[in-house]
């Protein structure tokens, strides 16, 4: 009857020595059963847990017990062969008639095919399906681990959220699959700036995290180890026949300095993520208590300006920009103000940042490209001659793939001459897809829409470049300007590099406007140098609708 059945079937005495095999238990153990009969059953063959750690031999324990025993799922049998076969079992004890230990028996059978299939439906429930990498889920019960271990050994661990920088431009402009391709190299480069003993997760989007732990220094080593990844990302990545570059922002909690359990370490790294993209992004920041409250403020100006979007509490002021031949008014730049009912004016730096940071930059751009564009319009049909309005556009929204189709709508709708309105953009937008970035701007311009070079010095811009950007206008950054009113006019930096920007703008023939004129001996300069022409508080701060208007000859009507 035992020969006959599927299952495999060992008998031993009380000894553990085998005294029965079945055919089937012969085809496991790959083995003869003369081979098997005689021997110690626990010298046959040894068995480990799913995570390879050595398990008590089951005859041995139940002729130790006298208790039947079954060994925990994901059972691992390891033969005198080196084969591997994954198995279920039950062992139990066999009496005399007198109710004496006789001996044991196990019964088991293979499951190797059923744990495959579990092992890897374990697996794709807890990794990354593009990059492999443990998931949130994962981390998350690696990371509770970690932090009891921790405690117990008195030793600490560090956690550090990374985010790539600028990644949805990649995404935008060359497509998903390439972006897809980007994150999987760079979760490879994240694996090899890592120990074994470390955990790399993906935590979702370009977001991933890295879990160091056992370091007696834990800032120390995270220190190290952030420098090492900004330089292993830095590098050109190869993707698609595209070279990338991609850089991260990243931020650091330790424990238990900065939390005792997994959710306050992830929540304070990524608090001192936003704090590192705000410093300029391609940093690290250490998380410090203060940063909690900087959060809560940054998520509160998030709230207030998603409101404020809609109730009226943001205003476009425009500043003049004059000819510094003829003194003619030219046109203007609009500003965006926000006029808070409890916190007064809210500083545009903050403001901006946090509409880059939380998404919503393209929304609140459009607003002032349409609030601008209409304003000129009710003042051209009012009989006046306000000139151009130039508007900032971000690199985000510039790379959104639906900014033409806005910028067209914005044209129709407001019935605004192309001509009249000028976009300004920053030499950041070239920073990544160049090409892509070049082609948008040449379409932009096709549409009769001018187009301007900002804060024009601060920037990666090369003249290869500035020959081939279908601009009009330069715009000196404000900095170099400031310089020539320190008393350096003729041979400071500053004044070096308006001269040079000047020269070199016009021999391209672009038009050069100065920002930042605040005093006689700037404008001097400027005049002498030929610049075409200037902005600034010399001239006017920037002013409601009707204020410049009033100022500036315009008459108050369209505010």
């Amino acid at each position: 009857m035992l020969r006959a059945i599927s299952d495999a079937v060992l008998c031993t005495d009380a000894r553990g020595v085998v005294t029965f095999v079945n055919p089937a238990a012969c085809t496991l153990l790959r083995c003869e059963s003369m081979a098997l009969l005689g021997n110690r059953a626990d010298e046959l063959f040894t068995l480990l847990t799913a995570t390879l750690e050595p398990l008590p031999h089951p005859i041995v324990a139940v002729l130790a017990s006298g208790q039947t025993a079954r060994v925990p799922p994901g059972t691992i049998l390891v033969r005198s062969d080196g084969g591997e076969l994954a198995i279920e079992d039950c062992t139990a004890p066999i009496r005399a008639a007198d109710g004496a230990l006789a001996g044991a028996v196990m019964v088991f059978h293979d499951v190797t095919e059923a744990h495959q299939t579990m092992l890897q439906m374990t697996h794709q429930a807890t990794h990354d399906f593009l990059t492999d990498l443990p998931n949130r889920a994962l981390l998350g019960s690696r990371l509770a681990h970690e932090v009891a271990l921790a405690a117990r050994r008195d030793t600490g661990l560090a956690v550090l959220y990374l985010d790539l920088d600028n990644f949805k431009h990649i995404n935008d402009s060359l497509g998903h699959g390439t972006g897809d391709r980007l994150l999987t190299s760079v979760a490879t480069r994240l694996r090899e700036c890592v120990r074994r003993s470390d955990t790399v997760s993906r935590f979702g989007g370009d977001e991933f995290v890295v879990l160091l732990t056992l370091a007696d220094d834990a800032a120390h080593v995270a220190g190290i180890t952030a420098n090492k990844i900004l330089a292993r990302l830095a590098l050109p990545h190869e993707v698609d026949g595209n070279t990338l570059h991609t850089s991260a922002s990243i931020g650091i909690a330790i424990c238990p300095e900065d939390g005792a359990d997994a959710e306050s370490l992830v929540r304070n790294a990524d608090t001192a993520l936003y704090l590192a993209k705000g410093a300029g992004k391609n940093a690290f920041r250490f998380f410090e208590p203060q940063m909690n409250q900087e959060a809560v403020q940054r998520q509160q100006l998030q709230g207030g300006l998603r409101a404020a979007l809609g109730n009226g509490e943001l205003r476009v002021h425009y500043q003049p920009k004059f000819d510094l031949r003829s003194g003619r008014l030219t046109g203007s730049e609009a500003l965006v103000r926000w006029y808070h009912p409890v916190w007064g004016a809210v500083p545009p730096a903050r403001f901006i940042a946090v509409a880059e940071d939380f998404g919503l930059i393209g929304v609140l751009g459009r607003w002032v490209r349409d609030t601008a564009c209409a304003q000129l319009v009710a003042w051209q049909q009012a009989g006046m001659a306000p000139g151009h309005a130039a508007v900032n556009v971000s690199a985000r929204e510039l790379h959104d793939p639906l900014f033409e189709q806005g910028l067209a709508q914005t044209l129709r709708e407001t019935g605004i001459a192309p001509e009249r309105l000028q976009l300004e953009i920053t030499e950041g937008v070239l920073l990544h897809d160049t090409d892509a970035a070049l082609a948008k701007l040449y379409r932009v311009r096709d549409m009769g829409v001018g187009l301007a070079i900002d804060d024009f010095g601060t920037g990666y811009s090369s003249l290869s470049y500035l020959r081939r950007l279908p601009v009009d206008t330069i715009k000196i950054d404000q900095s170099f300007i400031r310089d020539i009113g320190a008393g350096l006019a003729t041979d400071g930096a500053g004044a070096m590099i308006v001269r040079a920007v000047i020269g070199l703008g016009q021999s391209l023939g672009r038009r050069i406007v100065a920002e930042g004129v605040e005093e006689p001996d700037q404008l001097d300069f400027l005049r002498r140098q030929d610049c075409d022409e200037a902005q600034g508080y010399w001239f006017s701060a920037p002013l409601p609708a009707a204020e410049y208007a009033s100022r500036w000859g315009l008459s108050p009507h369209g505010d």
